[in-house]
C-alpha cells in the first residue's frame, strides 16, 4: 500500500492560481489568443472558455493536488528541483495526448499552444510548491 505524503493547502491553492493566470496570459491576445482560435476553429464571440471557467479551476487544484504530492514524493524542496518534478510530470501529460493529434490529424501547432501552456504552468508550479 501507498503512503502519500501530507501536503500543505495553502501552495496548492496559490499553484492553482498560478496555472489559472498562465492559462490567461497565455491565451491573451498578447500572446496566442488568435493562433489559438485560428487553429481551434474557434470564434471569440462564442468562445467555450467563458462558459466552462468552473471546470477550469476545478482542474487547477486537482492539477496542484497531485503535483503537490509529486513534488513531495521527489524531495524537491528547491524551485529548481521543484521544476523538474513539474516538467517530469508535465512529459508525461504531453506524452499521453500526442497520439490524439496524431490520430485525429489535429494541427501540430495547437498541441504546441496547449503543450507550452501546460510545460510552462506545471514547472513553475512545482517550482512553488517545492519552495513554500
Amino acid at each position: 500500500m501507498i503512503t502519500l505524503p501530507s501536503v500543505e493547502p495553502l501552495p496548492i491553492v496559490i499553484a492553482a492560481v498560478i496555472n489559472v493566470v498562465i492559462g490567461m496570459l497565455w491565451y491573451s491576445p498578447a500572446m496566442f489568443e488568435k493562433k489559438w482560435l485560428k487553429l481551434s476553429k474557434l470564434k471569440k464571440e462564442k468562445n467555450p472558455g467563458k462558459d466552462n471557467f468552473a471546470f477550469w479551476i476545478i482542474s487547477a487544484f486537482v492539477l496542484a493536488y497531485v503535483l503537490s504530492h509529486i513534488v513531495a514524493l521527489t524531495g524537491a524542496q528547491t524551485a529548481t528541483a521543484g521544476a523538474a518534478a513539474g516538467f517530469l510530470t508535465w512529459l508525461l501529460a504531453a506524452a499521453v495526448v500526442v497520439p490524439i493529434y496524431v490520430f485525429e490529424s489535429r494541427a501540430r501547432g495547437l498541441f504546441w499552444i496547449y503543450a507550452g501552456y501546460q510545460m510552462v504552468s506545471f514547472a513553475v508550479m512545482g517550482a512553488v510548491i517545492a519552495v513554500l
